[in-house]
């Protein structure tokens, strides 16, 4: 990927905390992470829709809405989309296997169960019309979602994009099998607005990144796999590099600032 390729907002939902341009928000009393959020936390007027999502949709739309709500882009109708959730909609399928097992299908866990349906709710919402991307399946979803991100800027394919990471297994799912290793501890959300120019309030962190294939063996931590470095570094507004290896990707990322 070549330079010219800008953070507009971004944001982040954590085991400590929401992340955004504004800082860090810690999780209220009685709250013990990511799985707890509330419509208020992540939007500032009433959604019904909010409490109906499934848990994978439902950390989507919280990253997602705080980085549109920070972000300066305002066109929407050429903005993409792409998304890289490891876990697919696992849990969601899970869950709907019960029902029917139960002798009542639920239509409305079944309207869930693809992993593109963390991208629906906030496509609709925010009236995103550009292409999408989804990456769903094994460890590697999130660094191939972002290069789809940047490719579909360099390509002129979008005029800007939200790139979502999502890494969300209920607990009652975190022993499964079918999940890779690193996921199962995890439930977190990653957000960022990219565009191909700085925006004009001083926000200008430019990111580069180059992606190469990699060894499957490789054994792939936390941070490796949902960039929380690269987001302290974002919030701190530092410069800095991060080498990523999830599965059969390796990647370097780099934040500059502009002058």
């Amino acid at each position: 990927m070549s330079g010219g390729i800008y953070v507009d907002s971004f944001a982040a939902l954590l085991p400590e905390g929401i992340i955004g341009p504004q800082g860090l928000r810690t999780w209220d009393h009685g709250q013990s992470g990511p799985r707890d959020v509330r419509r208020d936390q992540i939007l500032d007027k009433p959604y019904v829709n909010f409490g109906k999502l499934m848990l994978a949709d439902r950390l989507a739309f919280g990253a997602a809405s705080i980085a549109l709500s920070e972000s300066a882009i305002t066109e929407r109708e050429t903005m993409a989309i792409a998304l890289g959730i490891p876990a697919g909609s696992l849990s969601t399928d899970l869950r709907y296997i019960e029902s029917v097992q139960s002798g009542f299908p639920s239509p409305a866990i079944f309207s869930a169960t693809l992993p593109s349906s963390a991208i629906a709710d906030i496509a609709i919402y925010f009236g995103i019309k550009g292409q999408n991307r989804v990456i769903a399946g094994n460890s590697s979803s999130c660094l191939y979602a972002l290069e789809q991100a940047c490719m579909l800027l360099e390509l002129k394919k979008a005029t800007s994009v939200l790139w979502c990471c999502v890494a969300a297994v209920d607990s009652q799912d975190a022993q499964s099998p079918l999940l890779d290793a690193p996921l199962a501890a995890q439930c977190k959300s990653f957000a960022l607005v990219l565009s191909p120019k700085p925006r004009d309030n001083g926000f200008a962190m430019r990111i580069s990144a180059s992606f190469q294939p990699g060894s499957v063996s490789r054994v792939v931590s936390g941070d490796e796999l949902y960039f929380s470095e690269l987001f302290q570094l974002l919030i701190n507004q530092k410069t800095g590099s991060l080498h990523c290896a999830s599965g059969d990707v390796v990647a370097t990322l780099s934040l500059e600032k502009d002058g």
